[in-house]
């Protein structure tokens, strides 16, 4: 779809910036991961996982797999396979689940050998989780080679090439992984809903600036869902909102402006300036 500005323009960060974040945190380790092997008979695949980014920009997943399982046909250590991998990510509201976004690429996975897995968990930055799936009994390390990821969320598809990613994983200045969903849940958690309202009310009248990631009619869902407002996402370019009308739904995406603190504090303040009043969990 074509992006529509609500409010005018502005230094704001567009939609293609906000879809190189969600993507980077979500290969980064946020979000629930799959790999499957299309080229194999029967297509088998192995959806539980660890995966995430070393400091180099690596795409890793751990996984622990007993030889006599289903999935061993997965597990060849010095081989690789191409696969598919699927990331699928919810919103950090509690009260209700939404798909946030989805991400899919193909590449080629190679499970490593002992020796060169505790190499690499001894001498590269890998993600905690990944490594410590990796050393726990049957685990196993591997590293998944792709060229682009297409991402799927409420604009429709968005093509980026791996080394993109990689380049924003280089970015000092970007707040840690955890540290952004943390203040996603806080944000989800704790904001009053009337502020949520309010915050709806100013973007659909011109007075915050916002991109409309989609326009649909309202169908299907729980009726105490109905003319209520949700967050979808929150990270260091913008706040995603949801307004599920009794008609129609509207998911907004509420920029910040491009020489914003990126830092995990100045992300917070970024939210709370927009209601006017501190929302997240007291420090």
């Amino acid at each position: 779809m074509v992006e529509q500005t609500i409010g005018g323009q502005s230094q704001g960060l567009s939609t293609h910036d906000r879809a190189v974040s969600l993507a980077h945190r979500m290969l980064a380790g946020a979000g629930r991961a799959a790999l499957v092997a299309y080229a194999l008979e029967g297509q088998p695949t192995l959806d539980s996982l660890a995966h995430g980014m070393t400091a180099s920009g690596d795409l890793m997943v751990a996984t622990t797999v007993f030889s006599g399982s289903d999935d061993a046909v997965l597990l060849n250590p010095g081989t690789r396979m191409d696969v598919r991998m699927d990331i699928t990510k919810l919103s950090p509201e509690p009260r209700v689940k939404i798909l946030t976004a989805s991400a899919h690429m193909l590449g080629q996975l190679e499970w490593l050998d002992p020796e060169r897995a505790t190499d690499v968990l001894e001498y590269e930055e890998v993600p905690e989780m990944v490594k410590a799936v990796a050393q726990s009994p049957f685990g196993m390390l591997g590293i998944v080679r792709v060229s682009r990821v297409l991402l799927h969320d409420g604009v429709g598809a968005t093509a980026i090439p791996f080394a993109h990613l990689v380049e924003r994983h280089d970015d000092v200045a970007l707040a840690g992984l955890g540290d952004i969903e943390t203040v996603g849940l806080d944000v989800a958690s704790n904001l009053d809903s009337v502020d949520l309202a309010s915050l709806c009310d100013a973007i659909s009248n011109g007075w915050v600036e916002a991109r409309v990631l989609s326009e649909k009619p309202s169908v299907g869902g729980c009726s105490h869902t109905k003319n209520r407002e949700f967050v979808v996402d929150v990270d260091v370019t913008g706040l995603t909102v949801m307004r599920n009308g009794a008609e129609r739904t509207h998911v907004f995406f509420v920029p910040f402006d491009r020489e914003s603190v990126v830092e995990c504090g100045g992300l917070l303040a970024r939210v709370e300036s927009l209601f006017g009043a501190r929302v997240g969990a007291a420090e």
